[in-house]
């Protein structure tokens, strides 16, 4: 039967495979890694490339470099798609003087930082910090 890891079990599993490699060209990568470690464990455990991230960041594991891909469709985030934390607009003035426009958003705490309401995370490359 798998388990749940802690947070702090994650933590662990991530510090190791900062240890060996230092960076990795995609979170998918660090995911298998980590996923390999906890596969170890007993009971064996589990956990999601999108709790990974997370909890890096947070713990200020690694540094992120976020790619991003343009999408069809307008994304309008409450909070940051990347960490969670929170967002603050990006403003821009019209040509003309007369207004403000905002025109995308970023995050301080993970360095999400879009100037389109259709641009999207699409590849996270992680480095040790």
């Amino acid at each position: 039967m798998s388990g749940r890891p802690r947070d702090w079990e994650i933590e662990k599993a991530v510090r190791e495979c900062l240890k060996a490699k230092g960076t990795y060209k995609s979170l998918s990568a660090l995911h298998a890694d980590v996923s390999g470690i906890l596969a170890g464990r007993e009971p064996p455990m589990g956990t999601t490339p999108e709790r990974i991230r997370k909890i890096g960041i947070e713990k200020k594991l690694f540094t992120v470099e976020i790619s991003y891909s343009r999408r069809n469709s307008l994304c309008v985030y409450e909070d940051c798609p990347v960490c969670g934390g929170k967002l603050s607009a990006t403003y821009n003035r019209t040509i003309d003087g007369d207004g403000v426009a905002v025109m995308g958003a970023k995050c301080s705490r993970c360095g999400y930082d879009v100037r389109s309401g259709f641009m999207r995370p699409s590849r996270y490359s992680i480095r040790k910090v």
